[in-house]
């Protein structure tokens, strides 16, 4: 053009010839196509990008459906080799009479001896319970199905037997998004007989519990009974003409037996001991008498072994319970001549530790 701007012209043209045949000419036109090859240029690229990405996404479809079935497969892997019965269904009622099975894996199967063509995807609930029932799977009872039921739409775990094949097996179930249920049964055959076992060691155990308190109490009793009459005996017979040594005697004779009562009486403590029950009494004692006392019981013993026993204590009053601190002091004497060695107790009132001046310490040493 004048312009010097570039065009593009679509040119069509015939030749012409006079009467004689000579040529004479052209007769065509011109057409400026250059918006049109534009136009056309432009098309041409939208069309490229269009199939490029068409093509990269194709490419991403491919890749996801790729890892879709790798995840796929490793869930069914999964579900294989899992050693739970697992069962998926279609309906929020377990009984509804369209509800089918959408899932089953084998452990389920094998769980309650059923064959592959038993149960499959599509079966119907219904048509399973039945089979279930047939064999012996599966109680009759209405009243228990209705349960399992009313368990299973709660979400709750629920124990049930498998009659046919002395099974016990735990259901747990937990609800899908567009209906039906999934179901895990868990084969506890071994732990509910365990369980079973170690309920009836309890209530043998708490049979004989009661039993063992039932004795103790009737033996302290009867025991206590005739200690009784010994201690009055040492009472009526220490009012009579006696020397010091006869005195001395029967006063160690009465000690004893009023030390065994408490021992007896100590015995109606594991009872309560068992109850929680147990309580020490808190009361001030002389603690030069009672040792004095542990000493008078336990010098003939020391004799018969060739050893003396001699006392040195502080008059000191200490609050505690005199009962436990003759025990105490009993086991301390003896445990100390029989090893040949010294050692030492503390009793202390309940100031002791704001108070360190309260403390106080028995010696045994042979």
């Amino acid at each position: 053009m004048k312009d010097g701007t570039r065009v593009v012209l679509m040119d069509s043209a015939i030749p012409v010839f006079d009467d004689k045949g000579a040529f004479r000419g052209f007769n065509g036109i011109s057409i400026h196509v250059t918006h049109t090859i534009e136009k056309a240029g432009a098309t041409s690229g939208l069309v490229y990008g269009l199939k490029s990405r068409a093509d990269a996404l194709e490419r991403e479809l491919s890749t996801r459906n790729a890892e879709l079935e790798a995840n796929n497969k490793l869930l069914s892997e999964v579900l294989e080799a899992m050693g739970e019965g697992l069962i998926v269904t279609s309906k929020h009622k377990l009984f509804d009479p369209e509800n089918e099975v959408i899932m089953v894996n084998p452990a389920y199967r094998k769980l309650f001896d059923l064959d592959d063509d038993d149960v499959m995807p599509g079966t119907l609930v219904k048509d399973l319970t039945r089979k279930l029932v047939e064999r012996g799977h599966v109680s009759k009872d209405d009243v228990l199905r209705k349960r399992f039921e009313e368990e299973t739409t709660a979400m709750r775990p629920v124990l049930i037997d498998i009659p046919g094949l002395n099974r016990t097996c735990s259901v747990t179930s937990s609800m899908r998004r567009n209906g039906g249920y999934i179901l895990v049964h868990s084969d506890v055959t071994e732990l509910h007989a365990h369980n079973l076992m170690l309920q009836e060691a309890k209530d043998a155990a708490e049979v004989a519990a009661t039993t063992k308190s039932n004795f103790l109490a009737t033996m302290s009793h009867e025991i206590r009974t005739p200690m009784n009459g010994i201690v009055g005996m040492a009472d009526m017979l220490a009012q009579s003409e006696l020397d010091t040594d006869q005195q001395e005697y029967i006063e160690t004779i009465r000690s004893s037996a009023l030390a065994l009562t408490g021992l007896i009486s100590d015995i109606l403590d594991f009872s309560k001991i068992e109850a929680g029950h147990l309580e020490l009494k808190l009361e001030p004692y002389e603690l030069r008498s009672l040792l004095y006392e542990v000493c008078g019981l336990l010098n003939p013993l020391a004799q018969s072994t060739g050893l003396d026993l001699s006392l040195h204590v502080d008059p000191d009053v200490l609050a505690g319970c005199d009962g436990r601190c003759i025990s105490i002091a009993s086991g301390l004497v003896k445990f100390a001549w029989q090893c040949c060695e010294v050692y030492a107790a503390r009793t202390c009132c309940p100031d002791c530790d704001a108070k360190p001046e309260n403390r106080a310490s028995c010696i045994c040493g042979v």
